[in-house]
Parts: C-alpha cells; sequence; structure tokens
C-alpha cells in the first residue's frame, strides 16, 4: 500500500495518533493495526445507532491517528545490510537514533 505524498507528520501529531489508538512508546506494525482495529470496534457508529454522529466523528480521528503513524512509518529508511552499520562510528549511530530511545 503506498500513501500518498503527504507533508510528514509533526512528532506532536504522532504522539496525539499513538495516544489516540492506546500505544505504548514502542509498537510493532501488527500490534498498531490491531490497536487501530479494536479501537475502531469500540465506535463503529453501526453498533451504537443511537450515537451514530458521535461515533462517526470517534471513527475520523481514529482514522487520521492511523493515518498520521502510517505516514510517519513510511518514511523509515531500512538497511538490510550490517556492514554499513558496523563500519559507523559509535557517535554518528547515536545522533541518527537518538530520539527512536528516548522515553
Amino acid at each position: 500500500m503506498r500513501l500518498p505524498e503527504k507533508k510528514l507528520p509533526s512528532s506532536e501529531q504522532v504522539q496525539g495518533a499513538r495516544k489516540l489508538l492506546g500505544l505504548g512508546q514502542c509498537a510493532t506494525l501488527s500490534e498498531i493495526k490491531t490497536a487501530f482495529y479494536n479501537r475502531a470496534k469500540e465506535y463503529h457508529p453501526d453498533r451504537y445507532p443511537e450515537n451514530k454522529q458521535k461515533c462517526e466523528e470517534k471513527m475520523k480521528e481514529l482514522n487520521r491517528a492511523y493515518e498520521t503513524i502510517l505516514l510517519f512509518l513510511a518514511n523509515y529508511r531500512y538497511c538490510f545490510d550490517a556492514k554499513p552499520v558496523q563500519e559507523e562510528e559509535w557517535d554518528q549511530w547515536k545522533r541518527r537514533f537518538y530520539e527512536d530511545f528516548m522515553i
């Protein structure tokens, strides 16, 4: 699935989306999908016809949050060759991944 070119979400947007989906600081793609589907089941408009409008708004929020996280993840670059990582100096590596380890 290729997402359309969009502006990268800010750190605040990603954190807000993470909290809305009920995710911790770290999550796998599978955990993100499961969290989204579980929250979507909670607020699906067909489940609560008496609060349909409120549920529709909540579903829009959940969809935006899920899209925000997927957009954030789509911009990660993965390297499947260990050699460049092994040759990289510790200070370079630390600067490159520092934000991922902040708690």
